[in-house]
């Protein structure tokens, strides 16, 4: 590779590190984005390497609930609804799998307005709106009612708080040490379902499963409304906004048979995990 003379040696080391094409061409399609974000972060910040923790912290308490608020409670919740409510168990776990189905969709939009309008919006939208839609989804007596709300609160709330949306923002407040960001995030989001899982059991047993949705539905707001206040906006991401369209990105992903095979095994990943946890 060639030298970059407008940069200091370490940001060239940097530079160098961050060329995907070093990688499996089936791992690209994942390391690509935040890579391209690491390089670009490091050629316009010339600010500390300390990771913020705070906001990192934030941010992980928004993944932990992002994902612990439907995605794991909902494997808890269903025998409580179920028996409640005389629903079957199909309707309800298809309430739940159009849920995935939006969060898949709408992530890309997520993304797209992550670069847009910056984090603090997607995260007061992913949190007052995903919320506002789990709190109505509790009051619900109609199982159409029901899937409908879920199913967007949890598009809303996984498209906009997932590992993809808050993992973009550690990177950009954390500009001279995105690789520790992303780490020190992914273990703040190994907890969701450590701290889901049970918590969601001990309101069901002390309450009921509406009551439980409510307060799920609550600290998820106020989660996601933190991180919107606290959590510094960090710098704007221009270059994508001239980027490829939607369908190019998705069609991307099957360009190849390396990626063909990496967007078959995650998805399939996907759909085990889902299997298990309803």
């Amino acid at each position: 590779m060639g030298t970059y003379p407008h940069f200091t040696s370490h940001q060239t080391r940097r530079l160098h590190v961050c060329n995907y094409d070093a990688y499996p061409s089936a791992e690209r399609l994942f390391v690509q984005p935040f890579l391209q974000e690491e390089s670009r972060v490091n050629r316009v910040n010339h600010g500390k390497s300390a990771v913020s923790h705070r906001a990192i912290a934030l941010l992980g308490l928004v993944t932990i609930s992002a994902y612990g608020s439907w995605f794991y409670a909902f494997g808890v919740l269903l025998d409580p609804i179920r028996l409640d409510t005389g629903w079957s168990e199909a309707s309800l776990a298809l309430s739940f799998s159009i849920g995935s189905v939006v969060v898949g969709l709408g992530s890309a939009f997520g993304g797209k307005m992550l670069d847009r309008f910056g984090g603090r919006t997607v995260l007061v939208l992913g949190g007052v709106v995903g919320g506002s839609l789990f709190l109505a989804t509790s009051f619900s007596t109609n199982i159409v009612i029901f899937t409908i709300g879920s199913a967007l609160g949890m598009g809303f709330v996984g498209s906009l708080g997932f590992y993809h949306a808050t993992m973009t923002m550690a990177v950009r407040v954390n500009p001279e040490n995105p690789a520790k960001a992303i780490a020190t995030l992914t273990i703040w989001g190994a907890f969701a379902s450590v701290l889901y899982l049970p918590l969601t059991a001990e309101l069901v047993e002390r309450f009921d499963w509406r009551v439980t949705i409510r307060v799920i539905a609550v600290i998820t707001i106020v989660v996601f409304m933190a991180a919107a206040v606290i959590v510094p906006a960090g710098p704007s991401n221009t270059e994508s906004r001239s980027g490829h369209s939607l369908f190019q990105v998705l069609k991307s992903t099957v360009s190849t048979p390396g990626r063909r095979a990496f967007t078959a095994a995650v998805a399939f990943a996907g759909v085990a995990m889902s299997t298990v946890l309803v």
